[in-house]
């Protein structure tokens, strides 16, 4: 009888054996997905940081940009050949930015196909 116990046992330690083996599989492929997932997710909060930088760099280049121009108005007072100045200027700059607009806009995807 003491053999009979034995093998059983033995079986019952085998199950346990496979059953843990299998759930330290399913774990780790779980852990590497979130690993994945972590590095996907890490690589989108860096780009994001790095428009919102960039972001911040165009706000500020812009607030420059208005103070100077009421800076300008401020000196042109009613002389009209300085307000035609300060006009051209905001034309240039309105321009500009324009053109910095349209050329750092992705464009559209292309429409699929009409089956």
């Amino acid at each position: 009888m003491q053999k009979n116990q034995r093998s059983k046992n033995q079986d019952i330690e085998h199950i346990v054996r496979k059953v843990v083996h299998e759930a330290a599989w399913y774990i780790h492929d779980k852990l590497n997905y979130l690993i994945q997932i972590g590095e996907t997710q890490m690589a989108l909060i860096d780009d994001l940081v790095a428009d919102v930088e960039a972001q911040t760099t165009v706000v500020g280049s812009v607030k420059a940009l208005l103070e100077q121009l009421k800076a300008m108005l401020d000196a042109a007072g009613t002389d009209p050949v300085k307000l035609q100045a300060v006009k051209d200027t905001i034309a240039k700059n309105t321009t500009d930015l324009s053109d910095a607009v349209i050329a750092n806009t992705p464009a559209a995807p292309p429409e699929p196909p009409v089956v």
